[in-house]
C-alpha cells in the first residue's frame, strides 16, 4: 500500500528484491498517486482504493483486507521500505498452516512503544509478555478467522486513533 510518490518510490525499491521471490505483486493505491506515476506499472496488479483521508499509517493498513485482489488466498503484505533479502517460502507455509505468520518486533514490549500500555489498559489486556508484532511484513491467508484478526485490527485503530495514528 502505498500513495504519494515519495511511497510509490519506496515501494519500488523493495519491489525489486520481492520480484525475485517469483510471487505476483500487488500495489494497493489511489487514484491521485496512481495517476501522478508510471512507476505503479511494475507490479502485477494495481489496486486504486478510496481511503479517508484520515486514515494513514496503522489504520489503512488495517484496512487492506477490504481492497485484496480474489485471485488470490494466501498474501505477504510488506511495508514500502521492506527489503526481501532471502528465501520467504516458509512464511507463507507457517500462515497457510495458522492464517497468519507476524515477525515480532526486535526490541519492543507491546506497553512500552507509543501509548500502547494505555490501550491495553482500557481494552483489559494483560501487559506482561506482550510482544509488540511488525506490522511491516505480515504473511496472511483469506481465511473467516484471518478476516475477523483485520475487522478488530481496524475496529482498534479507530477506538484509539487519538492515541497514535
Amino acid at each position: 500500500m502505498a500513495w504519494g510518490e515519495e511511497y510509490v518510490d519506496e515501494a519500488m525499491a523493495s519491489l525489486h528484491t520481492a520480484k525475485p521471490m517469483g510471487h505476483p505483486t500487488i500495489l494497493i493505491t489511489d487514484e491521485a498517486t496512481r495517476a501522478a506515476t508510471d512507476q505503479t506499472e511494475a507490479f502485477d496488479h494495481v489496486i486504486t482504493a478510496q481511503f479517508d483521508q484520515g486514515h494513514r499509517g496503522l489504520l489503512a493498513k488495517s484496512e487492506m483486507w477490504n481492497w485484496l485482489p480474489d485471485a488470490y488466498d494466501s498474501f505477504l503484505f510488506l511495508d514500502t521500505d521492506t527489503h526481501v533479502l532471502k528465501e520467504i517460502e516458509y512464511g507463507f507455509e507457517r500462515a497457510e498452516q495458522y492464517g497468519m505468520a507476524i515477525v515480532p518486533a526486535a526490541h519492543y514490549c507491546l506497553d512500552h512503544f507509543w501509548e500502547f500500555g494505555q490501550v491495553m489498559d482500557e481494552e483489559g489486556v494483560e501487559k506482561k509478555g506482550q510482544l509488540q508484532y511488525n506490522t511491516g511484513v505480515i504473511f496472511f491467508t483469506r481465511t473467516s478467522a484471518v478476516q475477523q484478526v483485520f475487522e478488530r485490527w481496524k475496529n482498534l485503530a479507530v477506538k484509539y486513533a487519538h492515541v497514535h495514528h
